[in-house]
């Protein structure tokens, strides 16, 4: 098992690398965004020949340095992935439980800097959520990944990995 130590503002951040998935993913991880414990992966299949850990250093510095940025883009993506939801799910279920859905924040997938020659300096990445029915957090809706797509703090687009 391979393992990549980052030591970033006073923080270790433990990369394992699954060469199944051909990826390095930092489990659980409290220190990224304040309030969320989250993973972060990195699939070296968005990189091509390209990867450096220094731009994920680059990354996890810019999520400690703007976290309430960050914060918000967290909340903005929720927001549009609950009127995706309801869009979809509209005839399976009620007022009430879409007033209870939320999503819950599971992860950060890190894509690197942007490709277009004009946004080079620009990171892309996915926040990756899981609904949940707050009102009874253990009724099963489904475990599907709903993802958020930035750029910066620009919201790109949603999708949902069952769509």
């Amino acid at each position: 098992m391979e393992i990549k130590k980052l030591t970033i503002k006073e923080c270790e951040y433990s990369f394992i690398y699954d060469e199944n998935q051909n990826m390095w993913r930092a489990l659980e991880n409290s220190n990224l965004i304040d309030g969320q414990t989250i993973d972060m992966e990195i699939d070296l299949a968005n990189f091509n020949d390209s990867f450096d850990w220094q731009d994920v250093e680059k990354f996890i510095e810019s999520l400690k340095n703007n976290n309430l940025l960050y914060l918000k883009r967290i909340e903005d993506a929720k927001a549009v992935l609950k009127t995706l939801f309801k869009v979809i799910n509209k005839n399976g279920y009620d007022k009430e439980f879409f007033d209870y859905l939320d999503f819950n924040l599971s992860g950060i997938d890190f894509k690197g800097y942007c490709s277009n020659v004009n946004l080079k300096d620009k990171f892309e990445y996915d926040y990756f959520f899981f609904p949940q029915y707050s009102k009874d957090p253990y009724r099963d809706i489904g475990s599907f990944v709903w993802r958020s797509n930035f750029r910066d703090a620009l919201l790109l687009g949603v999708s949902c990995d069952r769509i």
